[in-house]
C-alpha cells in the first residue's frame, strides 16, 4: 500500500507541494486541498520554527467518507488512495461530516467536492505524486507505507497516522511533539453523521438501495432522495441545508416538499423500507410533473 511521509524537521515552507499540486490538477480556483503552516516557539534570538504541509487528506486505511457517501462517489482502491469521482459527486457533503479532520473542500460553483486524491492519476502512469516530487528537501517521501512508518519509528520520531483514526497513507514525524502543528483529530465517532445506531442502519440500508439503481436516477431525483435520506436519520439541519442547493438548482419548493411529506407518512419500519416507498413515489409524482 502506498503512502507519503511527510518530515515535518525537513520541511522549509518553501510552497513547492502546494504549487506542484495546483498545477497537476484542475481544481476552482478558491480551492486548496493543502496549505502549508508555520509556527514559531520562544524568542530571539532563540527562536525555533516549525513548518509543514496539512489540510491535506489523511488517506484513511477504512475511511468514513466513503461509507457516508450515498451515491459511491468516493472509493478507496487497493493502492490506499481515496478518490471522488465527481460524475458521481452530488455535493450532499456528508462526507465533510464524517470526515474526522473535515477535510473535503466544497465549492458553492460546481456543487462537487476536493480533496487531495494522492495524484492517482500519476501513480496510474507509474510517476510519484507531484507534491513528492517537488520537494527540495525530501521532506515528502513516497513510497510503501509500511517501510515509511518503519523509517519515521527508526528514527525515534514522533509519527502521527500510524493508528489515529484507525491509520492512515499520510504519515507526519517530527522530533517535536506534532500536536503543536497539526489539528487534533476531531473527537467524533466515525459513524453517519453521528447519528444513532438505528438512524445509521436506516442510512447505511438507503446507500445501498440508491447504489443498485444509481445509473438510472437522474440529478434531481439524486437530490430529493438525499434530501429523504437526512430526513429518515433525523438531521434536520443537513435537511435545511441540502433543501437550500436544491432551491438553487431549480428544484421546486412543492418536489421537496412531497419527498419530506413521503417520509413523514410511510415512516416506520426499516429504513430501507421508508426510502424505498418514499424514492417510489417520488418518482411517480416526477413523472406526473414532466407530462
Amino acid at each position: 500500500m502506498y503512502g507519503i511521509l511527510v518530515d515535518v524537521d525537513e520541511c522549509i515552507g518553501c510552497h513547492a507541494c502546494t504549487v506542484a499540486c495546483n498545477n497537476s490538477h484542475e481544481f476552482p480556483k478558491e480551492i486548496l486541498v493543502q496549505r502549508v503552516v508555520s509556527i514559531e516557539e520562544g524568542e530571539f534570538p532563540s527562536v525555533k520554527g516549525l513548518q509543514a504541509p496539512v489540510e491535506r487528506c489523511m488517506h484513511c486505511l477504512d475511511p468514513a467518507c466513503v461509507k457516508a457517501c450515498p451515491f459511491g462517489a468516493i472509493t478507496k482502491s487497493e493502492d490506499g488512495p481515496v478518490i471522488i469521482d465527481h460524475e458521481k459527486c452530488t455535493g450532499c457533503r456528508l462526507c465533510v461530516k464524517a470526515c474526522p479532520w473535515n477535510i473535503p473542500k466544497f465549492n458553492l460553483e460546481t456543487k462537487k467536492v476536493y480533496k487531495c486524491d494522492f495524484c492517482y492519476s500519476r501513480l496510474m502512469n507509474d510517476l510519484s505524486p507531484a507534491c513528492t516530487e517537488a520537494c527540495p528537501t525530501e521532506a515528502l517521501k513516497f513510497g510503501d507505507r509500511n517501510e515509511l512508518l518503519q523509517e519515521a519509528k527508526a528514527e525515534k520520531k514522533y509519527v502521527y497516522g500510524e493508528v489515529e483514526a484507525g491509520g492512515t497513507s499520510l504519515i507526519y514525524a517530527s522530533n517535536e511533539p506534532l500536536t503543536k502543528i497539526l489539528p487534533t483529530l476531531i473527537p467524533i465517532e466515525l459513524e453517519l453523521l453521528a447519528i444513532n445506531p438505528e438512524a445509521q442502519r436506516a442510512f447505511t440500508d438507503f446507500r445501498s438501495a440508491v447504489l443498485k439503481g444509481e445509473k438510472f436516477l437522474s440529478p434531481k431525483i439524486k437530490r430529493l432522495l438525499t434530501i429523504v435520506a437526512y430526513a429518515v436519520a433525523g438531521c434536520e439541519e443537513c435537511v435545511e441545508e441540502c433543501t437550500k442547493e436544491a432551491l438553487s438548482e431549480g428544484i421546486k419548493k412543492n418536489e421537496i416538499l412531497d419527498a419530506l411529506t413521503v417520509v413523514y407518512l410511510v415512516k416506520g419500519g426499516s429504513g430501507l423500507n421508508t426510502c424505498r416507498k418514499a424514492f417510489k413515489v417520488i418518482q411517480e409524482k416526477t413523472r406526473r410533473n414532466q407530462k
